[in-house]
């Protein structure tokens, strides 16, 4: 990684609004950070920078939302995220940075393609299954892992 000026111009903003975004103020900004920094170096890097930050965020934030949450939603989301976080172990392990750097890109216009549909009120609402609860546990490892942002696929 080369820490030249153009690094710190995208860099120093993009974990900061990442930072802000992640602190309460909205989810969507949170989840472009990674792919912003993966335009100026390697994606393995983008992730590893990323990963302490949202980390640190999410660990203070577990007292805010502490014994508030859906126990069976909750047990479903973690019992599917291994499968995710497998496929992406898999991912890094067996590609290089240009697969990584697609997958990244496919997740975050994913993730802009379902606000937009969501937003026209377009997207069905699905009958809250075990099923469907391990799927998306399964996404949102497979997002964490790569991205790391799986915070929209856990509250789909």
């Amino acid at each position: 990684m080369v820490l030249d000026p153009i690094f710190f111009a995208v860099a120093v903003p993009a974990v900061l609004f990442a930072g802000v975004a992640k602190g309460g103020f909205a989810n969507g900004p949170t989840f472009v950070a990674t792919p912003i920094l993966a335009l100026v170096m390697p994606p393995e890097q983008a992730v590893a920078l990323m990963l302490p930050v949202l980390m640190t965020i999410d660990a203070t934030a577990v007292r805010v939302y502490w014994r508030r949450w859906n126990v069976a939603a909750a047990r479903a989301l973690l019992l599917g995220a291994p499968i995710g976080l497998l496929l992406g172990v898999l991912l890094f392990s067996r590609s290089g940075p240009v697969a990584i750097k697609l997958a990244i890109g496919l997740i975050a216009v994913g993730f802009v393609l379902y606000q937009l549909l969501r937003a026209r009120d377009w997207v069905p609402t699905a009958p809250k299954t075990p099923g469907l609860g391990y799927f998306w546990g399964a996404v949102t490892g497979f997002g964490s892992f790569v991205t790391p942002a799986g915070g929209p696929p856990a509250a789909v």
